[in-house]
């Protein structure tokens, strides 16, 4: 197995470190079920079931704005012949809470389903 060490990657001119712009790694992720049991996480402090289909979730280290790009998965559940919905509500550099529900109802049902989460974005 080979090994590469490196204490700077230079950019072309070998003037400077090389610029990753395109380039972007989850800043924090989550894994949870409703019962605020997280199965895996990065970067979260803790989760709290807020009621039915609603929770939040708190950074441990915080974002740079209240407005990070926050994506949802809902797992699991009877909701295989509805669109799932995922609504980010009362964000702030250091939670955010949801709201989560299906097409064939007008109110948060979705409150027995593990849910995911990935943010994207900077770290203050």
């Amino acid at each position: 197995m080979s090994e590469i060490r490196v204490t700077t990657v230079s950019d072309a001119a070998g003037t400077g470190p090389v610029t990753l712009t395109k380039q972007q790694a989850a800043k924090a992720y989550l894994w949870h079920t409703f019962s605020t049991t997280i199965r895996t996480s990065f970067n979260i402090s803790s989760v709290t079931d807020l009621g039915t289909g609603m929770g939040r979730a708190d950074l441990t280290s915080a974002m740079s704005d209240a407005y990070p790009i926050i994506n949802h998965n809902q797992m699991g559940g009877a909701h295989n012949d509805t669109f799932v919905w995922n609504e980010a509500t009362n964000q702030s550099a250091s939670k955010w809470e949801w709201n989560t529900g299906d097409s064939t109802s007008t109110v948060n049902t979705m409150n027995d389903n593990d849910s995911t989460h990935s943010i994207f974005g900077d770290l203050a």
